[in-house]
């Protein structure tokens, strides 16, 4: 203890370092699966498809960016190409790539508040972005929203070391890695908005300039020129993102404007989370640079019909980092926070004992895993001809085709669908020999129905979901749907359709 206390009070960012690692290295082997439904079929599916020869339809730009799928393809390329392509393993890696990647933020979040607070702040700051409960899981998925964040805090340094030296080049660097979190992340150009009317604002047109070129610049030599030769013009992707969520703004999960406050108040775990909203809120002057970028990000999600918790994560870690600094300077010279020091520290013991324990519970959540691990027990079968996906819902969930290593057609039969639809749609394809069941509800008349497509099948296994998918299903069913899949082998798969 004498030797971890004399670390943190002397070189603070190894400690943290180490306890960041520590947590991704147990969400590398733990937290498996995939957390939405883009982290994975906007990534993993695309570069899949593209590795089995599908080509870009040059006529209808993706309204996604092609790159960072376009870096799976390549790890994915590089496992074919040595003969041991196992989906399975093959996430391992990349689950460690974007755990590394993820270390920058800690890191450059750490050097930001030293560049205007001390050394006590920026650890404790820096401590919030190493173990904050959520952070560790979402290191290792591959979400968009998350993985520009390590460019926005790399551009938030070079910043405010401008603001120090006056030196044209860190601008010049800040617009470079904005544009490069804009590859992966399009709303980050509100905060290459934002950096530049604050620049403007305080009158500094030649730094406005510069960021602005650096932006241009490294956004166009990537995004520009991969959607220049897949589409034919440059920025396709983020054109059609731009045209496609202006008209679909209300088809999508909508809320009210506070939505996103309720959810910094949460995630942030109270009454600490209102303690680094206001002590955020307190530096609006002294790290307007930040802070209004923050600000106006937060207004624009709020304010947009579409609202999804992962929309907000870019700014957090800068939310983080300014509020913490905001809080400190704050309640060292409030009367009351001074009085009441033991009140203060107790309440700060709180957060780190909810924050520990949830730490510990979402760190080793494998997410998605009744769906993933049916395609895993699946891609085990060699006599797969096609899979029907049998639900009483109205839909069903899509099951993730890379964990089964081949192509095979999927057939969905829901609550709605007639015995007569699907012997016709089986009609023009592959009949399945594989059933797929999702949840429970009404079983027997689900197998009532079953019995005049597949009299004879035979159960293999039940493919539970993890505790925190049952939990997350009891919260919200609708958007949720995360059930127990049970799998049958057909025994006689010649069905006869005309019967």
């Amino acid at each position: 203890m004498k030797n971890i206390d004399k670390i943190w009070n002397e070189k603070p960012i190894l400690l943290i370092m180490i306890l960041a690692i520590v947590s991704r290295v147990v969400a590398i082997f733990f937290a498996k699966g995939y957390g939405m439904s883009d982290d994975h079929f906007l990534v993993l599916e695309w570069a899949q498809n593209w590795l089995d020869g599908e080509k870009i339809n040059r006529l209808r730009p993706a309204g996604h960016s092609i790159v960072y799928p376009g870096l799976h393809y390549f790890v994915l390329l590089a496992f074919q190409k040595i003969g041991f392509y196992k989906p399975d393993f093959i996430m391992y890696i990349i689950r460690f790539l974007h755990a590394s990647f993820s270390l920058l933020t800690i890191y450059f979040g750490y050097k930001i508040v030293i560049l205007r607070a001390d050394k006590k702040t920026a650890a404790e700051a820096g401590l919030l972005l190493a173990i904050l409960w959520l952070f560790p899981f979402m290191s290792v998925r591959n979400l968009i929203e998350f993985v520009c964040i390590p460019f926005i805090m790399i551009a938030a340094y070079y910043l405010l070391k401008y603001e120090d030296q006056r030196k044209l080049s860190f601008v010049l660097f800040a617009g470079l890695f904005t544009g490069l979190a804009f590859v992966f992340r399009y709303q980050v150009n509100l905060f290459a908005i934002s950096f530049f009317i604050v620049l403007l604002i305080k009158k500094d047109i030649k730094a406005a300039i510069t960021l602005t070129v650096g932006f241009i610049l490294s956004s166009f030599l990537i995004q520009g020129i991969a959607d220049w030769v897949a589409y034919g013009y440059p920025y396709a992707s983020f054109l059609s993102y731009y045209l496609y969520n202006s008209s679909n703004a209300y088809n999508y999960t909508t809320g009210a404007w506070y939505v996103y406050i309720f959810t910094l108040i949460g995630v942030l775990i109270p009454p600490a989370s209102l303690f680094i909203l206001f002590g955020f809120l307190n530096q609006w002057k002294r790290w307007a640079i930040l802070f209004w970028p923050v600000l106006f990000f937060l207004f624009f999600h709020s304010v947009f019909p579409n609202k999804q918790e992962r929309f907000i994560l870019p700014a957090i870690p800068l939310l983080i980092i300014v509020g913490i600094a905001g809080w400190r300077e704050y309640s060292s010279q409030s009367p009351f926070w001074q009085r009441h020091i033991k009140l203060h520290t107790g309440l700060w013991r709180w957060f780190w004992v909810v924050n520990c324990l949830l730490l510990v519970f979402v760190t080793t959540t494998y997410s998605k895993r009744a769906r993933v691990e049916t395609m895993n027990y699946l891609s085990t079968k060699d006599d797969i001809t096609a899979i029907l996906v049998e639900t009483s819902d109205r839909t069903a969930p899509q099951l993730p085709m890379f964990y089964l290593g081949k192509k095979v057609p999927i057939y969905t039969m829901n609550m709605k669908s007639s015995i007569d639809s699907i012997k016709s749609e089986f009609s023009k394809g592959t009949v399945p020999n594989y059933i797929v069941m999702m949840n429970y509800k009404r079983i027997e008349e689900r197998n009532l129905r079953l019995n005049q497509l597949y009299p004879k099948r035979v159960k293999l296994t039940d493919i539970s979901p993890s505790l925190i998918d049952q939990l997350l299903y009891i919260l919200n069913p609708r958007h949720n749907i995360n059930q127990r899949c049970s799998i049958y082998k057909v025994q006689n798969d010649k069905l006869n359709l005309t019967e």
